[in-house]
């Protein structure tokens, strides 16, 4: 599978990750699925030296890994004050880690720029693309490793799993499509793209997900739950 992303993840890298890959090898979601292919930068898993098949993991020597498509088995999502747009694989990692998709807008100067904006409040067919600016606030694709908190109690397990594990990585170039936005459902597509330290290409993944918008399981007003 990562084999045959390659030359249309390189396209879409030197076109400004324009819609013009073959459709066929983006992973397509049905109502309830998040779905994504590629390969993940390995230092995201440095606490794993195996060679897992489907490359959720460093390996120390060579590893000759599929990186298949990932349908998540038990997909989630969360809405942070209409903000924060954020994706979990809570089971596919095993011991008690997930991988977490975050997607945003943060006001570099530290207020609530662009003003009056939401992923549902500004509703509808959007695009937004990593770095692009808004007044103060620069819209931001993070991908994180979280830990799960061995004392927590939460209903809804983005509340359980908050402990990092290593330090998030911004994609850069990315792209998050969505197609649907309103007060009960949410579904797009995203593209993310991942450089080193010394700038060269580290990995690169495609998803999509489509997902119920429900209130928090944990009664917090300023939180909604995505979920099948």
């Amino acid at each position: 599978m990562y084999g045959r992303l390659r030359p249309a993840l390189a396209l879409l890298g030197v076109l400004g990750l324009a819609a013009c890959v073959d459709t066929s090898i983006v992973p397509s979601c049905k109502a309830g699925q998040v779905r994504f292919a590629g390969r993940p930068p390995a230092r995201l898993f440095a606490y794993d030296s195996t060679c897992r098949r489907d490359c959720f993991s460093s390996p120390s020597g060579a590893c000759d890994a599929e990186c298949p498509e990932v349908a998540v088995r038990s997909p989630l999502g969360r809405l942070a004050n209409d903000r924060e747009l954020s994706l979990g694989t809570f089971w596919d990692l095993g011991d008690g880690r997930a991988l977490v998709y975050s997607f945003a807008f943060i006001d570099e100067a530290g207020g609530r720029a662009p003003d009056g904006w939401g992923f549902l409040a500004t509703g509808g067919s959007r695009t937004y693309l990593a770095g692009e600016t808004r007044a103060t606030a620069r819209f931001v694709m993070e991908t994180t490793v979280r830990a799960q908190d061995p004392e927590g109690r939460a209903r809804s397990d983005f509340d359980n799993f908050t402990i990092p594990v290593g330090e998030p990585l911004l994609a850069a170039p990315g792209r998050l499509e969505l197609s649907i936005a309103t007060s009960s459902h949410i579904a797009g597509r995203f593209y993310l793209f991942y450089e080193s330290l010394r700038h060269e290409p580290e990995g690169e993944v495609l998803g999509c997900f489509d997902l119920r918008v429900r209130p928090s399981a944990d009664g917090d007003a300023t939180l909604q739950d995505l979920a099948p």
